[in-house]
């Protein structure tokens, strides 16, 4: 699932700036950053390590591991637009720095400083539109 890595859109100070209004968490290995259908809340990016996305099987506690998030990936993107589900579970595969992104913490960071907020958006949509045509492109190859 890699992507257009959203931290090389920033300098450290822009970074840093970032990191004020949104909090870093640290996950240890195997401990989950998030579980399937519970609120999402927040949208995370991951500074440093990979996680591995998990989507449940029909016996519980069994999963499907659907793909591996690294470094300058976002995720639980969908929590900036609203409360929805989460539709998978995140595990750490190895010691993992995430920031914790909230729409309440952007709105703080709109007032500080809009243009880096516009840069945060444009990263997260690039990502985002990378995604989608990764996805368009293994159901329809050849359509782009």
């Amino acid at each position: 699932m890699a992507g257009a890595n959203i931290l090389d859109h920033f300098k450290g100070d822009e970074l840093a700036t970032i990191q004020k209004a949104c909090p870093l968490k640290e996950l240890a290995v195997e401990e989950f950053l998030c579980q399937f259908g519970e609120p999402a809340k927040e949208m995370f990016i991951i500074i440093s390590g990979q996680v591995e996305v998990l989507r449940p099987r029909r016996r519980q506690g069994e999963f499907d591991k659907v793909g591996v998030l690294g470094a300058g990936e976002i995720t639980g993107e969908a929590a900036l637009m609203g409360v929805f589900p989460r539709s998978a579970s995140l595990r750490a595969l190895e010691p993992v720095t995430i920031m914790v992104v909230t729409r309440e913490r952007l709105a703080k960071l709109k007032k500080e400083n809009p243009a880096l907020l516009m840069e945060l958006y444009q990263g997260i949509f690039e990502q985002l539109g990378e995604r989608f045509l990764s996805l368009v492109e293994k159901k329809t190859p050849g359509l782009f």
